[in-house]
């Protein structure tokens, strides 16, 4: 509450911190977003700061049996002198002892997180978040996270934001050797500048699968989110199939009465499938061959509707151009073959960012996944949700995140939830059947507009 500014304690306490500070540092109060407390922050510059900074450092380490080679107190103090001139730095002081601090400085269009670190006894707190949301560059192309991270917390605070931690070289041993992120596998897909389009196939623990889902996310580079969300999904996936798991053990005599489950599906799942587009610098929405992945399959009208669609509707918008000819890609050309070898029952594509659900193809149509309604945007030539619902007749849904760099947390479990409950309806439902006038009418409702 900021009426708490106005108590005569707090208020002598800010100003014996300012004058101890002397000019080189200040002080800022702000209410929290999420909890009813005051963020303290302060910047300064003086010796005993750095002291606890490196000290900090040394507190993440320690408990998982590292001691750290800690630079001397000169280097790590320039360190962060330099960060104070040239960038973004700030602490958080609990009971008039530093809790937690964090640094980030802006260079052009990119964004650099150089530390961030809170003490154990504020952790679990909300003060992580706060310290991120202290020096985050709303104005950033590009983000970088040049900080080390060992915790799972740590980790899923970033992961959160679209943000990978680089890891911490402690030690080497050994022979060195490449881990599959996530079960992941590199397949015999590759982009034009030849990087593997990994993939992961999370199949039913025995027998067939009821019902078979393609993920994707990554078709366009520049909607990091969509990544993130698919790794997000791997991971509760993981933890349901356990459970799962768990349970039958436990109780065998359910496997014959529980009916088909999410433990009945089987799912091929690609994070990303233009890893050029990604990794190109800034980001971009197309490939390496600047074609639009998502205007470059086969679909019935693309010979008469593609290039003129393109020409007119977006006045050649280099961002949508759907290529020469339709599968001229190498990333497209690939997902073909995935969809004709695991023929799927439902194609799920994620994008961003005009925060809306999509479908096309056979119903059931789902009215809402989270925050996402159904919006049905049009017909492009030569889109995913084109060619898969209706040229070979599997249901897409495409999924439009409300923002291409992060989902919050909530989002994420939410969709997650209702896209099981449409699966469920549809593996245990009969299935519903529409009029051909109604199937025609879904999706070429309203002209297509510039979306995905």
């Amino acid at each position: 509450d900021l009426r708490a500014l106005g108590n005569a304690a707090i208020q002598q306490s800010i100003a014996s911190a300012e004058a101890e500070l002397k000019g080189k540092g200040r002080v800022l109060i702000r209410a929290s977003g999420t909890e009813p407390v005051l963020r303290v922050m302060v910047e300064a510059r003086e010796e005993r700061d750095a002291v606890y900074y490196a000290e900090a450092i040394a507190g993440v380490y320690r408990p998982h049996g590292f001691e750290p080679r800690a630079p001397p107190l000169a280097v790590f103090e320039a360190q962060q002198r330099h960060i104070l001139d040239t960038g973004c730095s700030r602490v958080a002081v609990q009971h008039g002892e530093p809790a937690g601090f964090a640094s980030a400085w802006r260079r052009g269009g990119d964004w650099f997180l150089a530390s961030l670190f809170v003490s154990p006894r504020a952790q679990a707190s909300g003060l992580g978040s706060a310290l991120l949301d202290a020096v985050w560059d709303e104005g950033a192309e590009r983000r970088w996270t040049i900080t080390d991270a060992i915790q799972p917390v740590s980790n899923a605070l970033y992961a959160r934001r679209g943000l990978i931690p680089a890891t911490p070289v402690l030690d080497l041993a050994g022979m060195p050797g490449v881990a599959h992120p996530d079960g992941l596998v590199p397949g015999d897909g590759r982009s034009v500048h030849g990087v593997p389009l990994w993939t992961r196939d999370v199949l039913p623990a025995a027998g067939a699968p009821r019902f078979k889902v393609l993920l994707l996310g990554g078709i366009h580079g520049d909607e990091l989110a969509s990544v993130a969300l698919v790794f997000d999904w791997i991971a509760r996936l993981q933890l349901a199939r356990s459970a799962v798991a768990g349970t039958l053990h436990s109780h065998p005599s359910q496997a014959t009465a529980r009916g088909f489950t999410m433990a009945d599906v089987g799912w091929r799942i690609v994070p990303l499938l233009n890893p050029d587009g990604l990794l190109h610098v800034p980001s971009t929405r197309v490939n390496a061959d600047g074609v639009d992945l998502n205007r470059n399959f086969p679909t019935a009208d693309w010979a008469s509707q593609a290039q003129p669609y393109w020409i007119k509707r977006t006045r050649r918008d280099p961002r949508r151009f759907p290529g020469r000819q339709p599968l001229s890609e190498p990333e497209s050309r690939w997902l073909l073959r995935q969809i004709e070898l695991f023929h799927p029952d439902l194609i799920v594509s994620v994008h961003a960012p005009y925060g809306l659900l999509d479908f096309d193809g056979p119903p059931p149509v789902p009215n809402r996944l989270g925050s996402l309604h159904l919006d049905p945007v049009g017909v492009y030539p030569g889109s995913l949700g084109n060619y898969g619902g209706l040229v070979k007749r599997v249901p897409v849904m495409t999924l439009e995140l409300k923002d291409a760099r992060r989902v919050p947390p909530a989002e994420l479990a939410a969709m997650w939830v209702d896209l099981q409950h449409w699966i469920d309806d549809r593996m245990n439902r009969p299935a519903q059947r529409t009029t051909a006038a109604a199937q025609a009418a879904h999706g070429r409702a309203r002209p297509a507009a510039f979306r995905d």
